[in-house]
């Protein structure tokens, strides 16, 4: 999404309805200069800490994960 170009009617023919990360430039992707160094463990964190429900996010992660038993944090703190 770093390297992504913006979207327009000339584009896209969908302009503004065509809503996503647009086009990848592949080249600059090599070197995006902004990076993430988030782990699953912090984007369940964050998943519990928007109050979902432990049948919600187990049909996100398809495991046994219980937001009861982890500690939330909200996304700025990770």
């Amino acid at each position: 999404m770093a390297t992504a170009k913006k979207m327009g009617p000339k584009s896209n023919k969908d302009a503004e309805f065509g809503y996503g990360a647009d086009e990848v430039d592949s080249v600059k992707a090599l070197h995006p200069g902004l990076i993430y160094d988030a782990k699953e463990e912090d984007y369940i964190k964050i998943l519990c800490g928007h109050g979902l429900t432990t049948t919600a996010l187990r049909s996100i992660t398809g495991d046994d994960n219980n937001c009861s038993k982890i500690t939330s944090a909200p996304a700025r703190e990770i």
